[in-house]
């Protein structure tokens, strides 16, 4: 299992309290979904642990039960609602116009902590990915929405991130490569352990840097003692 996998299964195990929290969450899955437009929306994921979540998270915020169907590829579930009342409800509970694309921000219900935490929470859930913190610091966000990607740099910012964004093919990549970053993102979404593996990596990456510098200097000192 990679680190991004433990990261998202520490997340999914984070305890659902307040009915906006769901709301919340819903919302950073649906908007890094792969559909969510007024013609239907699609959730496509091969991570049984967001399988579970995303069932517990649409009954909560919406009081609709979902079942996942089989994707064309080995290890995939698809939800999907297709069903224009089932669409007008979810549209309705973000404030969001059914006639319209869903993928824009309507920070209106982001107001309070806890939903930005669980809304990034769910973004992560959806279009996030992160390293190994033992080879290298790195956690991105993808979408393939440029207004979208955007906003949800200027939600970041507003969060004090700072992170970059670059172009990949036809998507947009929101990254971060500070471990301060990265630790301060994985705490307030919900995966403390995971913020601790990361700082235990630049512990080790640290004294490993302090002894090469070391030996580096007594090998010089040594050639130096030598040439004399």
């Amino acid at each position: 299992m990679s680190f991004s996998q433990d990261v998202k299964r520490e997340l999914c195990a984070v305890p659902v309290e307040r009915d906006c929290d769901a709301l919340g969450e819903c919302y950073g899955i649906l908007l890094f979904a792969n559909l969510f437009r007024q013609n239907g929306i699609r959730i496509i994921t091969g991570n049984k642990d967001i399988v579970g979540r995303v069932k517990l998270l649409f009954f909560r915020a919406f009081d609709l039960q979902i079942e996942p169907r089989r994707g064309a590829r080995e290890g995939r579930y698809v939800f999907e609602l297709t069903k224009k009342s089932q669409i007008r409800r979810v549209f309705n509970a973000f404030g969001l116009d059914p006639n319209s694309s869903g993928v824009r921000m309507n920070r209106a219900i982001l107001e309070e902590d806890c939903c930005k935490a669980a809304f990034l929470r769910g973004a992560f859930l959806s279009g996030g990915s992160m390293a190994s913190p033992e080879s290298r610091y790195h956690l991105e966000l993808v979408t393939p929405h440029y207004v979208f990607s955007t906003e949800m740099t200027a939600f970041l910012m507003d969060e004090d991130y700072q992170p970059k964004v670059a172009r990949r093919q036809s998507k947009y990549v929101l990254y971060f490569k500070s471990s301060e970053a990265i630790e301060d993102f994985l705490v307030q979404t919900g995966a403390p352990v995971s913020a601790l593996a990361v700082m235990q990596a630049k512990v080790v990456k640290d004294v490993r840097n302090q002894i090469n510098r070391h030996v580096n200097c007594e090998t010089a000192n040594i050639s130096k003692t030598v040439d004399a």
